[in-house]
């Protein structure tokens, strides 16, 4: 097939980008004819380029409809509300009512976020656009019900989970073992409640001496610049702050487990990842894409969204070795039954041979 994957901009390394990219390559790599097709100026690198069996064509939001058209695409693959929101405005402008070709519309998230309660003219126009798709991608099955309620689409309309892929190497345990070290793989933003975390983390390793809080993310200057106060203050040359880190690898394979806070996600792909390398994961109840892969007790620990209750589950971790071992092996088995490139892969091909 002739597959066309839209996504307008790709600066910030985030992991939607890194999810298109690789979806893309993992498509080409099965022998179809894969183009990425993105606003980007060509003087202005992608975050996470793809590989050289995907054709990168640049074009501009207002030309994108046309752009695509050109290249006769069987499928496209629009990778955000924004992306869809292009196309539909192309579309219409050639006074067409319904797309030339069969759109996927991608949801990165837990799918009520893509309305705000301030903007009702563009959650309108996102409703519009999204029921003139051929189909929707979700990322858990339990995203599938919250879509069809927020976007208003009709019942008879295909809306799929496929979790994003695995990457191709997990990364490798250490010589000698893990260290004592708590990652957390995120970027700064009021929902990923990092001062949750560093309050926690100082609750738990007041005790623990060795142990030590590794924030593998970037942000706002000022909100970062906070944060290492915060964390300082509370748990002197306890926390480390590499900032945004394309390749985790190095770190998931060093850190004894992971800590997630965050209040919603869509596919956190950094804790697929770190779960795949065997390592458990500390998150909150309740959270909309973090309680679909973290099962507490059974592949890492759940707790509630307080400085204490979260200190206590970070503190059986940091204590618990054979804890650690016992949910890391469960949550590198569960990512593997769900997100190998195979499955995933099998996925796409059969929404795409339904379309």
């Amino acid at each position: 097939m002739n597959i066309v994957f839209f996504k307008d901009y790709m600066r910030a390394g985030r992991g939607a980008e890194a999810a298109v990219s690789d979806t893309a390559a993992l498509l080409a790599a099965d022998g179809h004819e894969t183009h990425l097709a993105t606003c980007q100026s060509v003087d202005e690198p992608l975050s996470f380029p793809p590989p050289a069996a995907v054709r990168v064509v640049r074009t501009g939001t207002g030309d994108a409809f046309d752009d695509i058209n050109s290249l006769q695409p069987d499928a496209v693959i629009s990778a955000g509300t924004n992306e869809t929101l292009a196309l539909a405005a192309g579309m219409r402008r050639r006074g067409l009512v319904r797309f030339p070709w069969p759109v996927v519309h991608q949801c990165h998230t837990y799918p009520p976020t893509m309305f705000k309660w301030r903007h009702p003219v563009r959650n309108a126009a996102i409703r519009e656009a999204v029921a003139l798709v051929e189909a929707v991608q979700v990322l858990q099955p339990s995203f599938i019900e919250p879509l069809r309620e927020s976007a208003r689409i009709r019942a008879s309309k295909t809306v799929v989970a496929i979790g994003n892929a695995l990457p191709g190497r997990i990364p490798a345990a250490p010589e000698g073992g893990a260290e004592n070290l708590v990652l957390y793989p995120a970027a700064f933003s009021k929902s990923k409640r990092i001062d949750l975390l560093v309050r926690a983390f100082a609750i738990a390793a007041k005790d623990r001496p060795g142990w030590r809080l590794a924030v593998c993310g970037d942000g706002k200057k000022k909100i970062r610049a906070r944060i290492e106060a915060f964390a300082e203050k509370l748990a002197p040359g306890k926390t480390e702050f590499p900032g945004y880190v394309k390749n985790l690898s190095e770190y998931i394979s060093r850190a004894a487990f992971i800590a997630f806070p965050s209040a919603s996600e869509g596919l956190p792909m950094t804790l697929v990842e770190g779960m795949a390398a065997g390592k458990p994961v500390v998150g909150c109840r309740g959270v909309p894409g973090v309680d679909g892969l973290v099962r507490d007790g059974l592949n890492g620990i759940l707790s509630q969204a307080n400085p204490h209750a979260f200190a206590d589950a970070l503190g059986r971790m940091m204590d618990g070795a054979a804890l650690r071992a016992r949910l890391g092996g469960a949550a590198a088995e569960f990512v593997a039954t769900r997100y190998s490139r195979e499955i995933v892969l099998g996925q796409w091909n059969e929404l795409l041979e339904s379309l």
